[in-house]
């Protein structure tokens, strides 16, 4: 008899699991919304892209199923560039249709990607080439300013080496002009130099 009181007693009485479920539910929960968030992390994509027409940046995350190209969502943002500041100073941003050149990214399984546009970015942020693009837009004829969008709108590598060459070769001071007329004073004294540049500029050849 006393066998079976004690076996009621067992029976009736509540398990530790029962009895702490909504401890255990909330622990399992905050271990799976770690993992989730830890695979999740290890799933985004990050990557970069320039528009040539206007000198921006954009950046976006991919977030992705693990180890695919399956997309879930996507986040962006633009940023300003010394060379969109160059194309503005200008006046040669027109309203347009951003034409992304994707640049460089990681995640997702990739260590380092690299696009077409990964050289203008690394050049967009340079001050330095943002004058020499902004002082030719300004004061050379239109004809060389024509060849400079043409180079500048196609971001191959060719291009992006001629006006790497040329901007570096230029000798113009980081601070640019505030006029034709400084300019003009400062090409006087280095003609050799600009022109050098300008002919590397148009041909495509140092």
């Amino acid at each position: 008899m006393a066998n079976l009181h004690q076996l009621e007693y067992r029976l009736e009485r509540p398990s530790w699991l029962r009895k702490h479920r909504r401890i255990v539910i909330a622990i399992a929960a905050v271990v799976f919304a770690i993992s989730f968030l830890r695979t999740m992390a290890r799933a985004r994509f990050s990557y970069n892209s320039i528009c040539p027409l206007c000198g921006k940046v954009q950046y976006t995350d991919d977030w992705n199923i693990p180890f695919t190209e399956i997309n879930l969502w996507s986040t962006h943002s633009e940023s300003e560039t010394p060379l969109s500041a160059a194309l503005r100073a200008a006046n040669e941003l027109q309203t347009h249709a951003h034409n992304w050149y994707f640049s460089w990214g990681s995640g997702n399984g990739a260590f380092c990607a690299l696009g077409g546009g990964h050289q203008l970015s690394g050049l967009a942020c340079q001050p330095h080439f943002a004058t020499y693009i902004e002082t030719v837009l300004r004061f050379e004829q239109p004809r060389v300013r024509g060849i400079l969008l043409q180079r500048l709108r196609d971001p191959c590598e060719k291009n992006c080496d001629t006006l790497r060459f040329a901007a570096g070769f230029s000798g113009l001071p980081e601070a640019g002009f505030a006029d034709v007329k400084s300019f003009e004073r400062w090409r006087a004294a280095h003609k050799q130099s600009w022109d050098e540049s300008t002919t590397a500029m148009e041909t495509g050849s140092p």
